[in-house]
């Protein structure tokens, strides 16, 4: 950040103290005015309740985007091919964050398949309940699986009782092998049922 040149006193473009820009070239729209000099490559507008707000007005369709529909399937796969590259790199903090999104992913899967409703808009889960992770999703799936079909069961207690979608923030230094090998078996296991749902035609 550098502070604005002082403008001439005869000029039409006096500088408020403190103001600055990130560089000559940024066009400031502010209190209606406007650097002369500078080129609209840029525009930052000044809300009076700050940026944060002026964006959390605003819905997505304001800024051209659109809501990406939830594909559980593909993301449990894309997760787990990732974290095995990355577990065989010993990258083991990000394998560990991607086992268990992937196991999150593919039990989702499953409980659609076991009659979880979802919203029409995204394909998210409608319950809050089922918009959880892995830590949580692990005891949830057997909600829909009702103490039925029993070649679905899962492992208790959860291997992902000790994982948490917030030690993305913690230092890689704390995963192991030894850590996250739980972990991945326990997201191939979510996977061998996914591939028993499609072969009895439930996926």
């Amino acid at each position: 950040m550098t502070t604005l040149p002082k403008a001439p006193k005869h000029g039409h473009h006096r500088q408020r103290r403190g103001a600055t820009v990130d560089s000559p070239r940024r066009l400031i729209v502010g209190h209606q005015k406007v650097l002369k000099n500078a080129l609209p490559l840029t525009i930052s507008v000044v809300h009076p309740y700050g940026m944060a707000n002026f964006l959390a007005v605003r819905s997505l369709k304001d800024f051209g985007e659109r809501t990406l529909q939830a594909d559980f399937l593909d993301a449990h796969q894309r997760h787990l091919d990732d974290a095995e590259s990355l577990f065989q790199a010993e990258r083991y903090a990000n394998a560990d964050h991607l086992y268990g999104m992937a196991a999150e992913c593919g039990l989702k899967r499953l409980m659609i398949a076991f009659k979880m409703k979802t919203r029409s808009s995204d394909g998210s889960p409608e319950k809050k309940e089922d918009r959880q992770h892995a830590d949580i999703i692990w005891k949830r799936f057997e909600t829909y699986r009702d103490g039925k079909d029993a070649e679905y069961l899962l492992a208790n207690p959860s291997p992902f009782d000790d994982w948490k979608a917030e030690q993305r923030y913690a230092h890689q230094g704390d995963f192991n092998a030894s850590r996250v090998e739980p972990h991945r078996k326990a997201a191939q296991d979510v996977h061998a049922l996914i591939k028993r749902a499609e072969k009895d035609g439930r996926i």
